[in-house]
């Protein structure tokens, strides 16, 4: 409400933006919105515990959430896990 309509929509298509950029970098596709699964990978969830970004982590999957606080920086640290 605080936003309003047309600030709500900018947050979510900020949000959707680089979700897709962070799909394109990992070579994810299908439907999402500010959320994409990967296949597990020992070393990217080492990685990414190593610079203190939590990942979602089941027994086949990563999955990686964004939101209006993601920030380039973190972006890049993400896809270099």
């Amino acid at each position: 409400v605080y936003h309003g309509p047309e600030g709500l929509t900018a947050i979510a298509q900020e949000v959707h933006n680089k979700t897709a950029r962070l799909a394109a970098a990992l070579g994810v596709t299908g439907n999402f919105f500010d959320t994409i699964t990967v296949p597990y990978n020992a070393d990217a969830v080492a990685k990414a515990k190593a610079a203190k970004i939590n990942f979602r982590v089941e027994a086949n999957t990563i999955t990686i959430t964004l939101d209006e606080t993601t920030d380039e920086a973190t972006l890049a640290r993400i896809a270099a896990c």
